[in-house]
């Protein structure tokens, strides 16, 4: 867990149950009991090292001492959990408030997705499938709303997400499509944009490093195959479940795909 967090700014939300949170730090009472019992069964001492700068670092983020609250572990629950939902918000995509006509819309689409959503709620996925989504209607009647409001609802279910906007402004030549290319590397794999060599190699990294990461990707505003054919060509380049949405301006700019492969919705506002 510690690793992760340093390496890929995975967020920890400690909550330390029956234990003193310097008992882990400084390894006194039980704990210290454990690493005897481990040194006693020969783990490799590098290992136990490591294990205990962790606790360490554990210890010193912030989290929940239950043994330092009067409120009962539902209250505590309910506290964790709102912390943890306005974290995962800072993911989410600038939407007008006030949407009128909406939900039926989320609902079809969800359905197409394969997500489970009960209540207005997201809950997980039906099953391991990629799918692709475009939603498709005439311009101007809020087309990357719908997949805005669909994208904030279900983004905390996938491993990595990405939002790639004005895809026909922005993939006009090789080189804006490199820039969605280092975008889309750079979301996915959570590190600092750069580039990666030429708009073949950089579709080889796509193609090569996330085959098992289930990820969220949203495309706005497609015109043509040639813009995204670099981007998300096939679904063997992204883990099971992953889900692919885009907004396009054209019905046929989904044959690229070939037959069966990706599935449609026509928004028409009610």
């Amino acid at each position: 867990m510690v690793v992760c967090k340093e390496a890929e700014a995975q967020l920890i939300v400690p909550i330390f149950y029956d234990i003193d949170p310097a008992d882990l730090k400084y390894q006194r009472g039980c704990v210290e009991e454990s690493f005897s019992k481990h040194e006693r069964r020969r783990i490799d001492r590098k290992e136990i090292y490591k294990w205990k700068q962790a606790l360490g670092k554990i210890t010193e983020m912030m989290g929940y001492d239950l043994r330092k609250t009067n409120e009962g572990h539902g209250a505590i629950i309910e506290t964790v959990v709102s912390y943890i939902l306005e974290r995962l918000k800072k993911n989410d995509l600038d939407v007008i408030d006030g949407l009128v006509g909406m939900e039926p819309h989320v609902r079809e689409v969800m359905k197409k997705l394969g997500v489970i959503y009960v209540n207005e709620q997201a809950t997980g996925v039906h099953d391991k499938d990629v799918r692709i989504l475009g939603i498709w209607g005439m311009p101007g009647i809020g087309k990357t709303t719908l997949a805005k409001v669909v994208y904030n609802k279900i983004h905390r279910l996938f491993e990595r997400c990405s939002f790639l906007s004005n895809i026909r402004e922005n993939g006009a030549s090789d080189g804006l499509i490199m820039g969605l290319q280092e975008q889309l590397i750079s979301d996915l794999r959570r590190k600092e944009r750069r580039r990666l060599g030429t708009l073949d190699q950089m579709t080889n990294v796509i193609e090569s490093s996330f085959s098992k990461m289930k990820v969220l990707i949203l495309l706005d505003d497609v015109h043509a195959f040639e813009q995204i054919k670099h981007l998300v060509r096939k679904l063997s380049w992204f883990g099971p479940g992953s889900k692919i949405l885009m907004t396009v301006g054209k019905i046929d700019v989904l044959d690229g795909y070939g037959d069966g492969v990706a599935d449609k919705y026509e928004w028409v506002y009610l």
